[in-house]
């Protein structure tokens, strides 16, 4: 079980080894860093329910942590 974990953090590693690379942050810019590295992980699929064809809902670990399950961008009123 705990090689699950392992890959889960080599995957936050890589991904803020890429982004980072030899650049010094700012704490606010590490933190949003943070932030959408979680949302990255928390977002991966663990499975569909009912077929992915058929438009069904993929489960991620941001479904089971949250109500209001919102991914993207909010939508903007034209008014």
């Amino acid at each position: 079980m705990g090689g699950f974990y392992y890959r889960l953090l080599g995957f936050v590693k890589a991904n803020v080894r890429k982004t980072i690379d030899s650049h010094l942050l700012t704490y606010r810019q590490l933190e949003t860093l943070v932030i959408e590295v979680e949302s990255v992980i928390n977002s991966r699929p663990l499975g569909f329910t009912g077929s992915p064809v058929d438009d069904g809902i993929t489960l991620t670990p941001s479904l089971f942590l949250s109500i209001n399950h919102r991914t993207g961008f909010p939508e903007i009123d034209s008014d």
